[in-house]
């Protein structure tokens, strides 16, 4: 076997093995965390029409860089099931003293009346999901 055909062969390995991961985290846990591109966070936020004193809620916030510019001019939260994600969210918002708060739980038990501006990213199943409203 040449050099190219064995760099291949643990190429495909990997990627199946990553796929495989991503299936059983996605079987155990839901949806996929996704990373939002800080370009559309900017574009959400400006679409959004967020101005100082609104107060922000992410909806499965993840990383939590949503809720954490937005908190650099108004007030901001984030709420996420994966206790993990809702660990480095809080490292994170530490080390840059920015004040804005993230909740480890389920945002379809969560009372969001009180907030002014809401985001979610929903994957494909779960915005379909959300015609019924």
């Amino acid at each position: 076997m040449n050099e190219y055909a064995s760099i291949a062969t643990i190429i495909a390995f990997v990627f199946a093995v990553i796929f495989i991961i991503f299936q059983t985290y996605t079987q155990k846990y839901g949806a996929p965390w996704v990373p939002t591109p800080y370009k559309t966070i900017r574009k959400m936020l400006k679409l959004a029409g967020v101005k100082p004193g609104d107060l922000v809620y992410d909806l499965g916030s993840g990383d939590g860089k949503i809720a954490m510019i937005a908190s650099l001019f108004t007030k901001a939260a984030g709420i996420e099931f994966d206790e993990e994600l809702v660990k480095v969210s809080n490292q994170m918002k530490k080390k840059l003293n920015l004040d804005v708060k993230f909740i480890q739980g389920d945002f379809m038990q969560s009372d969001i009346s009180k907030y002014d501006v809401i985001f979610i990213n929903p994957d494909k199943e779960f915005a379909a999901g959300l015609d019924a409203y």
